[in-house]
């Protein structure tokens, strides 16, 4: 056998992630917007038992751009376990204010030091429309 790398794809019901607070807007933040805004999130995403697509809700909340972001499907959901921490990692298709197909995806830590949350959104043509990413604030990130 020559030496190569094997990937296994397993669907696990009993993993999950959950989540729900702020992270606080940057400089970095996309659309721009004043520093030390509230990005308000919340998130359950899992596999159901025998499926290969997940499920769950994603809302995401940036009031001073005016985006109301509400998950319509998920694409799919990694859950990992390393040195820092669990990671939950996913893409879902969603709305902004009720309309639109927007791709997003999110990358949730659950860390001792503190959790992270991060979300990227696009639009059809592949453009950044939302970035924003930071520690966790009122609230938690847990990857069960």
């Amino acid at each position: 056998m020559g030496g190569g790398t094997l990937i296994a794809v397993v669907y696990d019901p009993t993993t999950f992630g959950t989540g729900g607070g702020y992270v606080l807007t940057t400089a970095a933040t996309k659309p721009s917007v004043a520093a030390g805004k509230k990005a308000n999130f919340g998130f359950n995403v899992k596999y159901k038992d025998g499926t290969i697509i997940p499920t769950g809700s994603l809302l995401f909340q940036l009031k001073e751009a005016n985006i109301d972001l509400k998950a319509t499907a998920f694409d799919w959901l990694t859950i990992s376990v390393d040195g820092a921490g669990k990671k939950a990692d996913f893409q879902a298709r969603a709305t902004i204010n009720g309309s639109g197909n927007y791709t997003v995806h999110v990358i949730a830590r659950d860390l001792p030091s503190g959790d992270m949350f991060s979300i990227v959104v696009t639009d059809a043509a592949n453009n950044v429309v939302v970035s924003v990413s930071g520690a966790v604030g009122g609230g938690s990130v847990k990857v069960h």
